[in-house]
């Protein structure tokens, strides 16, 4: 019993963690569409705005990986294609 018990709450804790990343993926990119707008009205003609937040947006894209990478690993058997 505690077998499937345990393995039951590592799924659901699994598919929490991965929507979890996705979800923080995608409010890191829509805050980086914000900087990158913003800071291009205070830059001069011909800088490149995203040079700036190099960073954060590597983070973005790494949180929303993890969490698609993730996702994979929650296999329910109920939505199998025979």
């Amino acid at each position: 019993m505690k077998k499937i018990l345990s393995k039951y709450i590592r799924k659901l804790s699994i598919k929490k963690l991965s929507n979890y990343l996705i979800n923080i993926g995608i409010v890191l990119s829509i805050l980086n569409i914000v900087m990158i707008y913003i800071s291009r009205s205070t830059l001069p003609e011909g800088v490149c705005p995203i040079d700036e937040n190099n960073n954060f947006i590597l983070l973005s894209i790494g949180v929303s990986g993890l969490g698609l990478i993730l996702s994979f690993f929650d296999s329910d058997t109920k939505n199998k294609l025979i």
